[in-house]
């Protein structure tokens, strides 16, 4: 890898979302802004590390894990480089604690002491295993998406009836759907892409998806909204070994300051436009589940878009590019 150029995009990245930030919250305290070369923001950067091992697996690098079980757009592989929310969360915590991010794909939270990295973004509680989730800054849930903007948010279970629901094939949403009581036609497709370019064209009426994965490529492809959530949501955050009590107190300070001052809500903007927060507010009403029958096999999240089984676009295998640092189309325009 480039390491020059991967430092300077990975110091533009954070140099872009602070700024962004600042536009959000004017006269809320960002009123002066002092810019530095790169140079001097390098040594700014080395000066200020606020941990350091055994706290971290090595000085002056905070090894962050990125979930490819996730289903999420925030781990997308680039022309070689990582992109996505957990990218720019990752990003810019590594940059308020002072350390350079290093980004390493992970299959799960347990996976993490394997490939020795410090923090996993991304983190459910229900799937953290050894690690504790701090500062959640995202949500999980099974979203509805429609063309154009849904008059009322969530739609309601009556409107879903009778119409065709693209889905990718076999997977979890997929699932979900097969063991609501809405009388849809479901249309399964490889890819969500194929799902959301459907939906753009009128082949079908809704997409059900992961909130997150919808949420991006309702952005990419415009006109297109959340319409309600099937499920309710969830929050997940950053995992941090249970027995690493210094660098959970450092990253919930971090992320805190992160979420108060406006970084990850920007961050979230870019990336899923002005989706709302997923709330139980959002989740349509009237929907009743029944499970498949035992022994009916149960879709699993094995990668984001390497299989027919994933809910997602895609990203490399556990190991591929194992060290990357956000490459130079990752979050660089964050504003």
């Amino acid at each position: 890898m480039a390491c020059n150029n991967q430092s300077r995009s990975w110091l533009r990245t954070i140099g872009a979302a602070v700024l962004a930030a600042c536009a959000l919250i004017v006269l809320a305290g960002c009123s002066a802004v002092t810019l530095t070369t790169v140079q001097e923001a390098e040594a700014q950067r080395k000066l200020e590390a606020q941990v350091s091992s055994p706290a971290i697996v090595e000085d002056g690098k905070l090894r962050i894990g990125l979930l490819t079980s996730n289903g999420v757009p925030e781990l997308v592989e680039a022309g070689g480089a990582y992109e996505g929310i957990d990218v720019t969360a990752g990003a810019a915590l590594a940059q308020a604690l002072g350390l350079e991010a290093v980004f390493v794909p992970v299959e799960s939270a347990a996976d993490a002491t394997a490939q020795n990295v410090d923090v996993v973004m991304g983190v459910d509680s229900s799937t953290a295993g050894d690690m504790v989730v701090v500062s959640t800054y995202l949500e999980s849930a099974t979203g509805v998406f429609a063309r154009g903007d849904s008059p009322e948010v969530p739609i309601a279970a009556t409107d879903l009836g009778g119409t065709t629901v693209g889905v990718q094939t076999n997977s979890l949403s997929a699932h979900l759907l097969d063991e609501s009581d809405l009388l849809v036609t479901q249309k399964g497709y490889d890819t969500l892409d194929e799902a959301f370019e459907a939906l753009r064209d009128g082949s079908v009426d809704y997409v059900v998806s992961p909130a997150l994965p919808g949420g991006y490529l309702a952005h990419r492809f415009g006109d297109m909204s959340l319409a309600g959530l099937l499920d309710v949501p969830s929050t997940i955050g950053v995992g941090v070994s249970a027995a690493n009590t210094e660098l959970q107190e450092k990253v919930q300070a971090a992320m805190d300051s992160l979420v108060s001052g406006g970084v990850i809500a920007v961050a979230r903007s870019q990336w899923v436009g002005s989706m709302p927060a997923l709330t139980a507010d959002l989740q349509i009403k009237g929907v009743t589940f029944t499970e498949k029958d035992e022994g009916t096999p149960v879709p699993t999240d094995v990668g984001t878009g390497n299989g027919a089984d994933s809910d997602g676009i895609s990203v490399p295998s556990s190991g591929a590019m194992d060290g990357s640092t956000a490459g130079s189309n990752a979050v660089t325009d964050i504003g």
